[in-house]
């Protein structure tokens, strides 16, 4: 299996995350999570691939199969975010209520 030469520094940071106040008790078992979201055809490139590609790379090639990402949210982010991949580190995120359709009932778009 291959992995990401940076990924002992990786698994510091999240261990250390874990461990802010801010955090709390009862959320500090999220950082052990990343979500990812994105539509099932994407899923499926990205198995393919073997990897994720940031936004900006996905646009060189030919643009996303299938786009998810509010465009609101798009166009408010800064040109050099787009150039990560987007992770969460949390359950229920707002873009997981928006993509699956997931909204208390008097919040409807």
């Amino acid at each position: 299996m291959k992995y990401k030469s940076d990924r002992a520094e990786i698994a510091k940071f999240i261990d250390d995350l874990r461990k802010k106040p801010w955090l709390g008790k009862a959320r500090s078992w999220w950082p052990k999570y990343v979500f990812h979201f994105t539509d099932v055809n994407n899923a499926i490139k990205i198995i393919n691939d073997g990897c994720l590609h940031s936004r900006a790379r996905m646009e060189t090639k030919g643009g996303i199969p299938c786009d998810i990402a509010s465009p609101d949210i798009i166009a408010s982010t800064d040109v050099e975010y787009k150039n990560w991949v987007r992770f969460y580190f949390r359950p229920r995120t707002p873009t997981q209520y928006r993509n699956e359709g997931f909204r208390p009932k008097d919040k409807h778009e």
